[in-house]
């Protein structure tokens, strides 16, 4: 789990408690991590046994050995999650495109989508075990990352992006 960082860093405060969700995520019989701030980890109790909290650990040093991420629906940790092909819980506010990320994970079959307002520690427990139960969000994940990584690499098309710029260059218009 990663909630990320802007909420703590630009609010003061999260919409959702870290704390209870990792209380009923810890009835789940896999390891938790979640990767937190350090003003996030202050916030916390003690944690049960299945519990891990790590500070300000990147999500691609952890990602290749997770079953699932929940995030806040950032850029940074949708496209992480892709690249590793792990299905997502998307716990977000409709900030920016955020919710389009967590719905087009859902369409997809890849993932859920759950709004903040709804983001009750049982309505992630809820989430989170009918990703792990159901293998199609795994199998999803996996297409939706093999379908990025065969689309080319941006410095493969740099030339193709030069060669239409000189095609289309026209002289500029003089008075």
């Amino acid at each position: 789990m990663s909630l990320g960082a802007s909420n703590t860093e630009r609010y003061g405060g999260d919409y959702v408690s870290k704390g209870q969700i990792l209380e009923a995520l810890a009835e789940l019989d896999a390891e938790v991590v979640a990767a937190l701030l350090p003003a996030q980890v202050e916030e916390l109790g003690p944690m049960a046994d299945n519990v891990r909290v790590v500070e300000s650990v990147p999500l691609h040093a952890l990602l290749p050995n997770c079953s699932l991420l929940i995030h806040h629906g950032g850029f940074g940790s949708y496209a992480n999650a892709l690249v590793y092909g792990v299905p997502q819980l998307t716990v977000t506010t409709p900030v920016a495109d955020q919710l389009h990320r967590g719905a087009g994970l859902e369409e997809q079959g890849a993932g859920l989508l759950l709004p903040h307002d709804r983001a009750t520690p049982d309505a992630v427990y809820e989430r989170v075990s009918r990703i792990l139960a159901h293998s199609a969000f795994q199998d999803n994940a996996t297409r939706l990352r093999d379908e990025a990584n065969s689309r080319p690499a941006p410095a493969e098309k740099v030339a193709v992006l030069e060669q239409l710029v000189q095609d289309r260059r026209t002289t500029p218009w003089r008075a």
